[in-house]
């Protein structure tokens, strides 16, 4: 407990009252400091519940670009022999399939 020797404090309610003040700082400065703990740690859990939330939204996004790429293929094979530029666009559809490493 510290207690300012410099005051020399000369009767007993002044220096109960210090070493109330003393007390109350310390509790107030572990409360502050274990608050401070809390939020820190509640945000690095919030950031990483936002990291992963935000990863499974671009997964599925992801798996919706590839399906609708498959089916657009798909219904591209079935016209490929009626056009030309059919035939191109399904080379462009299946390079940007390649590109992407998915088939």
């Amino acid at each position: 407990m510290a207690v300012n020797r410099d005051t020399q404090p000369r009767d007993l309610s002044t220096i109960n009252g210090l070493l109330r003040l003393d007390l109350y700082s310390t509790d107030l400065e572990r409360a502050t400091q274990l608050d401070a703990l809390n939020q820190k740690s509640a945000g690095i859990g919030n950031g990483m519940q936002d990291f992963y939330t935000n990863l499974c939204n671009d997964a599925v996004r992801m798996y919706t670009i590839v399906q609708n790429m498959e089916h657009e293929i798909k219904s591209l094979e079935e016209l490929e022999h009626s056009d030309v530029h059919i035939r191109e666009a399904l080379d462009r559809a299946r390079a940007n399939m390649a590109d992407l490493n998915l088939g």
